[in-house]
Order: structure tokens, then sequence, then C-alpha cells
């Protein structure tokens, strides 16, 4: 959290004047962040805490900050009547600065857990301000309830020597039956889930997906491996996956080494076969040129220029 370049601030675009006389009334976002992370080092782990308690918590600790040394160039709509000063606006400012650090880091991160709704009217604490007549919201990030410090966060704040991510047990709502159908029990799957079964199998109707050769192939050719997709179906089918489907897997797995991509290739029309021959059997060019029929060599994109070099050697342009 040392970085100062970017101001979360900058993202509450309700509030203007953050750039008046270049920004210097603003204050080093880095003191900021220290504060706030002093603050969250404080909360039991795993225990839910409202965000208004939090905020109450922190001014009542000295974990106190300013956004800004001169709010009163901060405003809403207008900057000659909607002007914020730095008494009685805690809430509007530092608030929605702590708001927007917590669910843009923090909870990206992975430190802490939020619960949210949406934006629109969440909070009114604003209703009494000039100009808001066509705000819905102060910030995006008003829709901020609840936040939780989890053992990832103990451990990014020193707080544990040690981190053991919990285990997720991944629910078993699938079932894949001997035809090659994969069968979900429940109407809704997880969005992630049926996007994942839509990789490696043709959707026949609103709960059914028939696995194929060309469908897993063309996933591999995508960029999963048949290894991810045997997993995938073990850890969310309620049933053993069947000997038949094991078998399609193993001979997508044997298709698909069979052919490598090694690169772009030249391919060179030669007049005669004589000719042709002496190119690809010529010492400096053998291992890198290949005789395809009588009367054609392919020659790999990275080794063209070497290629072009010799011909002019042996007394050849290719033009």
């Amino acid at each position: 959290m040392t970085a100062a370049k970017f101001d979360e601030f900058s993202r509450v675009e309700a509030i203007k004047g953050q750039r008046a006389k270049g920004g210097k009334h603003m204050t080093d976002p880095t003191g900021r962040r220290r504060a706030i992370a002093s603050a969250l080092a404080d909360l039991p782990v795993g225990e839910w805490i409202g965000f208004d308690e939090f905020c109450r918590y922190m001014q009542v600790k000295d974990y106190d900050f300013l956004v800004s040394n001169d709010a009163w160039k901060l405003y809403i709509a207008d900057s000659s009547y909607g002007r914020l000063d730095s008494f009685g606006y805690w809430e509007i400012i530092e608030g929605r600065y702590l708001m927007a650090f917590l669910m843009e880091y923090t909870a990206t991160l992975g430190i802490i857990d939020i619960a949210y709704t949406e934006p629109f009217f969440a909070k009114m604490d604003y209703d009494y301000l000039w100009g808001i007549d066509d705000l819905e919201y102060i910030s995006r990030y008003d829709g901020l309830e609840y936040l939780r410090l989890n053992n990832l966060g103990a451990y990014c704040l020193g707080l544990t020597d040690t981190f053991i991510p919990e285990q997720v047990e991944e629910q078993k709502n699938l079932n894949v039956l001997p035809n090659f159908e994969i069968v979900a029990f429940r109407r809704e799957l997880p969005p992630s889930d049926g996007l994942f079964l839509d990789r490696i199998a043709a959707q026949s109707s609103d709960s059914v997906w028939v696995l194929t050769q060309k469908t897993l192939l063309s996933a591999i050719e995508s960029g999963l491996s048949m290894e991810h997709i045997s997993e995938f179906l073990s850890a969310h089918s309620k049933n053993t996956i069947p000997e038949n489907v094991l078998d399609l897997f193993n001979d997508i797995e044997r298709r698909s080494n069979m052919l490598k991509d090694q690169g772009m290739a030249k391919l060179i029309e030669v007049d005669s076969p004589e000719v042709a021959m002496e190119i690809t059997m010529h010492l400096k060019l053998r291992r890198n040129c290949l005789l395809a029929n009588d009367r054609y060599v392919v020659v790999p994109e990275k080794f063209e220029n070497q290629f072009r070099n010799v011909l002019k050697e042996m007394g050849y342009v290719l033009k």
C-alpha cells in the first residue's frame, strides 16, 4: 500500500474539484491506506461488522484521516453553491474514500469479505446537500453494507504467521451417463459450471450436454487439457464416470498428441525433381527444409533468410 500515484478517491466522480489548483490540496493516499490497514487489523477475524460501525470505530480510535487539506475546494454539481468543507462531511468525503478503497482493493485482493447491494439510494446521508436532486448515489460503492476480515486478511496484516486456505467443496450437481450425456441435477447451474460445459460438450436441452469427439477436440484446441476436463467432471459428478466415457477421454488424449503445430512455413515450387532433391540434400539445408512430393520444398519461416542465402551460393534465387 505504498504507491501514491493513484488516488482511489478519483473514482468518486460525483464529488468535483479534486484537481483544483493541480490537486495539491488532496492528501497523500499512502497515509490514508495505512490508517485503514491499522483499523482492519483490529477487527475480529471472521465476524461481520457494519460499514457505518467501522467508520465510527475508525474515528473513535484515532484511525481518522483526511482526503483533502482544503475540502472547501470539493463540491457537488456546482462550485458556487455545492461546496463541501472539513466539518460534518466525514461520511461524504472520507467515508466514500473508505468505501472505494475497501471494495476496489482489499475486497478484490481477498483480504476482506463484503456484503453489498445496489448503490441506488442505498445511503441517504447526502440528502441535505445542495445539487443532489439528480443523483441516485454519491458513489458506485454506496451499497457497501458489511465487511469481514477473513483468514487471508489476518495473514496479510500480520495477525497470524500462517495461512491455510479454506477447502471449498465442489458441488455434485452433474451425472455423466454411458451414452455420453451430462445431466445437470439442478435446473440452474452456477454460471461458471455452465460455461465450462459449453466448452467441452454440445447442449441438447436446458439441463443436458453431450460429449462428442468434436467438442472435446475443440476444447483442447482452445487451450483446455483432458486432465482438466476429467478432473472437473469427476469433482462435480455424483456417479463414477463410466468406462466408455473414460475410453473416449483416453482416445482424445492420444489423438491430441499426434499433431504438433511447428509454426508457419513457406511452400516453394521447383521446376524439376532433380533441383528439388539437390536443394533438400544440401549440407547446409537438409536439416532446415523438407521435400514435399517431387517438386515442392517446405521451409520453416524462421529459416527463410538462411535458405535464401544458401540458394544464392548454389546459383539459384527465390523471386
